[in-house]
């Protein structure tokens, strides 16, 4: 069964914590998207966009890397709250 991007967006955002950042459903370039805050600080922040793919749907940052599929949702997850996340992001000096 195909799922649509707003469907993935939803089991994406239900796999965020709550507790480290806000999620907001939006709209990116008249695409489904989230946007992904961190708590900790607001400039820790992206939207994650959703695209369908054949039977899959792809996340990609707002700049437009590749960030995983909608089979691997957990995984997803788990690399936007650690890049937007202030204490463990890889891409900030340390």
């Amino acid at each position: 069964m195909r799922i649509t991007p707003r469907e993935a967006l939803k089991g994406l955002a239900d796999l965020i914590d709550k507790d480290r950042f806000s999620v907001s459903p939006v709209e990116y370039r008249r695409r489904p998207a989230i946007r992904v805050v961190s708590l900790n600080s607001c400039s820790m922040t992206d939207t994650i966009v959703a695209e369908p793919h054949g039977d899959l749907v792809v996340f990609r940052w707002s700049w437009g890397d590749l960030v995983g599929t909608s089979t691997e949702l957990r995984k997803v997850a788990e690399i936007v709250m650690r890049v937007l996340d202030i204490e463990e992001s890889p891409i900030l000096p340390t």
